[in-house]
């Protein structure tokens, strides 16, 4: 997968955000109790699944990798966190990172990729932000790379 195909993907998405998704989400998959899951109407080259939510707002949702160990996740995360920096810090956002309080996983911290911090900015003008994260399915026994483009 080359880099520029996976930037120009997530650079798609990252700019419908202001638009809720609309022209790239298609057909509604799920409803239930306030939340709708729509299929996704681009491909973001290296996800195994990706879908659009609407649940207290819109997001993107894009699984990148998974494994049966912690350590097996290592490698994915360095590497997308790699690509997701390289393709959003040219756009104007910065990466922050912050704890992630799932048992186990203090190593794999969220990554948030944002706009600079503006206090005279309207947050309603915001495009958008992004973030990174391993989580953990008991019921399936594995850690997951997710990563989220969510609207403001």
């Amino acid at each position: 997968m080359a880099q520029d195909e996976f930037c120009e993907a997530v650079t798609v998405i990252f700019r419908d955000a202001p638009n809720q998704f609309r022209n790239i989400r298609t057909n509604i998959t799920q409803t239930s109790a306030g939340v709708k899951v729509y299929k996704s109407g681009i491909a973001v080259p290296g996800t195994i699944t990706s879908r659009f939510v609407y649940s207290m707002g819109n997001f993107y949702e894009g699984a990148l990798a998974q494994s049966k160990t912690i350590d097996g996740i290592k490698a994915a995360y360095d590497n997308y966190k790699k690509k997701l920096e390289d393709c959003l810090k040219p756009q104007g956002l910065n990466m922050k990172f912050n704890d992630n309080f799932y048992p186990g996983l203090a190593a794999y911290k969220k990554v948030v990729y944002l706009p600079p911090y503006n206090k005279n900015i309207d947050p309603k003008s915001l495009k958008g932000h992004v973030a990174l994260e391993v989580d953990f399915n008991k019921n399936s026994g594995l850690y997951t790379l997710i990563f989220y483009i969510y609207e403001h």
